[in-house]
């Protein structure tokens, strides 16, 4: 039994058709090509679906937060550690070749 949780990332995100059965299986494998360039250049990664499930999403860059009850329920950041973790994360972003502007991203996921 899962819990309601909610992701704090900083990198890139996309929105995955939970009816494109190729796309879920490739996650679920993780056989997705931004998850092997995920993992080869050190970045985190997470993908779930979205409330009310129609869509999906998947966030590849620098986990800051995860919470919810199951998970962490308070995180905190300073301003050095904030600007390390951003510098640290498009440098790695850049070397894997995945293309877009790195971002904040509060993604909600609910208990499935």
């Amino acid at each position: 039994m899962g819990a309601d949780a909610f992701h704090v990332y900083y990198g890139l995100r996309w929105e995955i058709d939970p009816d494109s059965d190729d796309q879920l299986s490739q996650l679920e494998s993780e056989s997705d090509t931004r998850l092997a360039a995920a993992k080869q250049h050190g970045l985190d990664s997470w993908w779930g679906f979205t409330a009310g499930e129609e869509s999906c999403f998947l966030l590849v860059g620098k986990l800051a937060g995860h919470l919810g009850w199951q998970h962490d329920h308070h995180v905190q950041l300073g301003d050095a550690a904030m600007a390390r973790l951003m510098e640290e994360t498009r440098r790695k972003l850049l070397a894997s070749s995945l293309e877009g502007d790195p971002a904040w991203h509060f993604q909600f996921e609910p208990d499935r």
